[in-house]
C-alpha cells in the first residue's frame, strides 16, 4: 500500500502571514527533496485537506514511478526526525535551509511545529516552551470524535474532530482495515490505535495502527426531557423549585 501524503502542522496561534510562509517553505522543502532523491524525475504534489482550526495541511504526491513519491515522503518524515533531536537533516544545503525557515516560525506564540507522514511524525517545540510541557506523547488509546474526510487514496486514512478540542485527528489505517469504515463518514465515534498528542496542550493529533472503530449513537437534542417523571414525588415533598427557593432563602 502506497504512502504519499505528507502533512505539515503549527499549534498555537498562528498568524495568516506565518500560516502562508509555512506552506511556501514547506513547497520549497518538498521540491529540494524531490531534487535530492528523484533527480530529474517530476513530482507533484496536490492539496489533500486543510484545516485553518489547526493550521494544519496535508499534500498527496504523484509521479510516473509511485516509489520516488514514496521515496520522497520517507525523506520529509528524515527532516522531521533530524530536526526534532536537534540533528542536520542528512541532505542538501536546500532542504536544510527550506526546514530551518519552518521552523524559525516557533516564537512562543507558535508553539510546536509537526511533519507528519502516515507512518511517523515528528515535533519540534518552541524553545520558550517550559521543558517539562516539551514531552512527547504516544501511547496505546483511543479518541472520540465525529468521523470526517475519509479517502482511499495512497492508503484509507480519515480525519476524526475530537470532541474535547474540537480539532482534526489525522488516523491512518492498518491494510485490511476497509471495512472498519463502512458507514462511518459523519458518524461519532471512538477510534482505538496508536495516539500521538500535541506536547503543550496534550490534545490528540493523529491516530496510526487504528485497530478499531466504534460507532456511538447520535444523542438527540432535547433527549434529556425524556427523564421526566423518572423519579417521583411524594406526597407531602416540595416541588424542586421550592426546595431550591428554600435553600436559596436560608443562605
Amino acid at each position: 500500500m502506497p504512502h504519499d501524503s505528507i502533512t505539515l502542522a503549527l499549534s498555537g496561534e498562528v498568524t495568516l502571514q506565518e500560516f502562508a510562509s509555512a506552506s511556501a517553505d514547506l513547497s520549497a522543502l518538498v521540491n529540494a527533496l524531490a531534487a535530492d532523491i528523484a533527480g530529474k524525475e517530476q513530482t507533484e504534489w496536490f492539496v489533500e485537506y486543510l484545516d485553518a482550526g489547526s493550521a494544519t495541511m496535508t499534500f498527496v504526491g504523484q509521479a510516473e514511478n509511485e516509489a520516488v513519491v514514496e521515496q520522497v515522503v520517507r525523506g520529509y518524515a528524515v527532516v522531521g526526525r533530524s530536526l526534532e533531536s536537534g540533528e542536520t537533516p542528512p541532505y542538501s544545503p536546500r532542504v536544510e535551509k527550506a526546514a530551518k525557515r519552518i521552523t524559525s516560525l516557533l516564537n512562543g506564540r507558535v508553539t510546536a511545529v509537526r511533519f507528519e507522514t502516515p507512518q511517523e511524525s515528528a515535533t519540534v517545540v518552541s524553545p520558550s516552551v517550559p521543558h517539562e510541557a516539551q514531552r512527547q506523547f504516544h501511547a496505546y488509546g483511543s479518541v472520540e470524535g465525529r468521523v470526517q474526510t475519509v479517502t482511499s487514496r495512497g492508503g484509507l486514512r480519515f480525519v476524526l474532530y475530537d470532541s474535547l478540542f474540537g480539532r482534526a485527528v489525522y488516523c491512518y489505517l492498518k491494510p485490511g482495515g476497509e471495512d472498519l469504515m463502512r458507514g462511518a463518514w459523519d458518524r461519532r465515534a471512538v477510534v482505538e490505535g496508536w495516539v500521538s498528542r500535541e506536547p503543550v496542550t496534550g490534545r490528540p493529533v493523529s491516530v496510526r495502527q487504528v485497530a478499531a472503530v466504534r460507532l456511538l449513537d447520535e444523542i438527540e437534542r432535547g433527549q434529556y426531557r425524556r427523564a421526566r417523571g423518572a423519579v417521583t414525588r411524594e406526597k407531602g415533598q416540595p416541588l424542586p423549585e421550592e426546595a431550591v427557593r428554600t435553600l436559596r432563602d436560608a443562605s
